[in-house]
């Protein structure tokens, strides 16, 4: 969401993968034993012939935002939500969550003296792991958030950050860049295949400023940051996925036909959109879901909903929600999107409004989006 992001790791575990590029767990495919010949829970999630595949087979998934699950459970300078225990709220998420999208930025691998600590986002994958979950680990922010900035002005990534900052400007507080941190972080869980897939970054745009105007210049200045990140993400990492992280609507750098060219880097695996519309499928014809399902198409790529947004107040309450998200999953996933991620698990109700609580009406809609052959008017397209 518009000031959010995430990331997540893995504890190297010396796997191998290979082949076409990779991340992956249940989902639409039959889950194997942890440890047995051919388990998914030892595959990487690939891409093959435009869609994501498990273990060789076709793959779509359901699931949800956990943003704040490598949120250091003792500290709150971090300003990025309450602590949340991935092992402890994993039973409550339901059987339509496969996989779980949160933050991976430095700041939260970071002691308050400087000192790098991999303890909570080992924890996070060591759960994700034992729950068959799979994660999307987004590796920085565009927005001030969980990353130690005092205003949005000063934590908004502008040009000038895409141009240089990235490679030579650390966080406050954090002992790296952010290019150097992604070269770390990758190469400590290179290996995890738990982990779905890396993002780039959280809704990456590069305006000259914040609420500022696109430069002209504003496409080629994130196509070549995003391909010097995916050249060094794919130069450590042969194994994983990688997406570039956008909101997709419209942005600056990758508005109308400048999505397709951001997206058309070799190594740029898949494809994101966040929908926060009350329509099916959202957006207008330069820069909607179905046009950006058109452009991933045409490059044999896959797409996902990172971000699927419904607040209860605009949707009639909790059941209303549960109704919106169970017609807007069923037209996306028919029109062929590769996966939904709703945002988001909050565990208490302290947040934007958007938040999904145990026993919400939207973790059963999930349960079933999956469903094979589901009748007409009854349910998701499978």
């Amino acid at each position: 969401m518009v000031g959010a992001t995430l990331v997540l790791g893995a504890v190297a575990t010396g796997c191998t993968g290979g082949g076409h590029a990779t991340a992956g767990r249940q989902g639409s495919a039959d889950p194997g034993q942890p440890g047995s010949p051919g388990s998914l829970a030892d595959a990487f999630v690939t891409v093959a012939g435009g869609r994501l595949e498990l273990a060789g087979k076709p793959w779509r998934f359901t699931g949800i935002n956990v943003w704040n699950a490598n949120t250091p459970a003792d500290d709150s300078r971090y300003g990025c939500g309450e602590p949340v225990d991935l092992e402890e709220v994993a039973p409550s998420l339901g059987s339509g969550v496969q996989v779980v999208r949160t933050w991976f930025f430095q700041r939260l691998a970071t002691t308050l003296d400087g000192r790098r600590d991999w303890s909570t986002f080992d924890r996070t994958i060591a759960a994700a792991k034992s729950r068959g979950l799979r994660i999307v680990a987004t590796l920085g922010n565009q927005w001030p958030q969980c990353e130690g900035f005092p205003t949005y002005q000063a934590g908004y990534k502008t040009q000038q950050w895409y141009q240089t900052g990235y490679r030579s400007a650390p966080p406050p507080g954090q002992p790296d860049s952010y290019r150097a941190w992604v070269r770390e972080a990758v190469t400590r869980y290179r290996d995890e295949p738990a982990i779905a897939l890396w993002q780039l970054m959280n809704e990456a745009e590069d305006a000259t400023a914040y609420r500022g105007p696109c430069a002209p210049n504003a496409a080629a200045t994130l196509h070549s940051f995003a391909q010097d990140m995916v050249t060094l993400v794919k130069s450590v990492d042969p194994h994983h996925l990688v997406s570039v992280g956008t909101v997709g609507a419209g942005q600056c750098g990758a508005a109308a036909g400048e999505y397709a060219t951001l997206h058309a880097i070799g190594g740029v695996d898949v494809l994101e959109y966040h929908d926060y519309s009350p329509a099916p499928v959202p957006g207008d014809r330069w820069n909607g879901l179905a046009e950006r399902l058109r452009q991933a198409a045409a490059l044999h790529k896959p797409l996902i909903v990172g971000e699927m947004g419904v607040a209860p107040r605009e949707a009639g309450g909790i059941p209303g929600r549960a109704a919106l998200v169970n017609r807007k999953i069923g037209a996306q996933l028919q029109a062929g999107v590769a996966g939904v991620l709703l945002w988001t698990w909050r565990g208490n109700d302290s947040g934007d409004g958007y938040d999904i609580l145990p026993g919400d009406p939207v973790l059963g809609v999930l349960a079933r989006a999956l469903d094979p052959a589901p009748r007409p008017g009854s349910g998701p397209a499978s």
